[in-house]
């Protein structure tokens, strides 16, 4: 358990640079209410999982391109903060952060948009951290639609705090109307194919 006002967060096959925490003190010395600082990162090792996360990086770029204060809005529809090792925060922005995030892989997104609406991030346009990336890690591993729109309604609340949150859920109804209707449709697909293979295989029985 930490015991410090701020928590360094490293991922055990991360790497971060010498200077990192050099450059993260500048930061806080010369910005009394900064509480949250992240870095860019570069990516390195599965070569294929690299690649894939290639178009993500550049989004991220480009949204960070000339900022060093990020707000709410700025991770309204993606998350830009890709990285745990890419993080240095005071520990007192847990207080009252819920981490049951609707999606697992969504997990740092689901943390950043609660703290973002405390307090403004703020961005270091330097490579401080060097992400692992795995052929197996969550990033790559497909996630239920209703997950999804589930993830997507708590992100909605945290954008617009003075929604009730039954109206949110009615702006959402029809996502997870067409949500059941393909569910329906692939169950009687399934379903239709069986009962053929079952007739073909008592066809061919003797």
């Amino acid at each position: 358990k930490a015991n410090t006002e701020w928590i360094v967060f490293i991922e055990s096959d991360d790497m971060i640079t010498p200077n990192y925490l050099e450059k993260k003190y500048e930061i806080i010395k010369n910005n009394k209410d900064v509480q949250y600082i992240f870095n860019q990162s570069e990516l390195f090792g599965d070569k294929k999982a690299v690649s894939a996360f290639d178009s993500i990086m550049k989004k991220q770029n480009d949204i960070l391109a000339d900022k060093s204060i990020i707000t709410i809005e700025d991770l309204k529809d993606i998350n830009i903060v890709l990285t745990f090792s890419a993080v240095m925060m005071k520990k007192s922005l847990f207080e009252g952060i819920d981490f049951c995030s609707p999606i697992r892989q969504s997990l740092d997104y689901y943390l950043w948009l609660q703290i973002a609406s405390k307090t403004n991030l703020y961005y270091i346009n330097e490579i401080l951290t060097k992400w692992r990336m795995h052929p197996s890690s969550y990033n790559n591993r497909k996630v239920d639609e209703k997950l999804v729109v589930d993830f997507d309604i708590v992100r909605y609340s945290f954008l617009h705090p003075k929604i009730p949150k039954w109206l949110i859920h009615i702006i959402f109804l029809p996502r997870y109307i067409r949500y059941l209707r393909r569910k329906i449709i692939r169950f009687s697909l399934r379903e239709k194919s069986i009962t053929i293979l079952n007739r073909e295989f008592k066809k061919s029985s003797p």
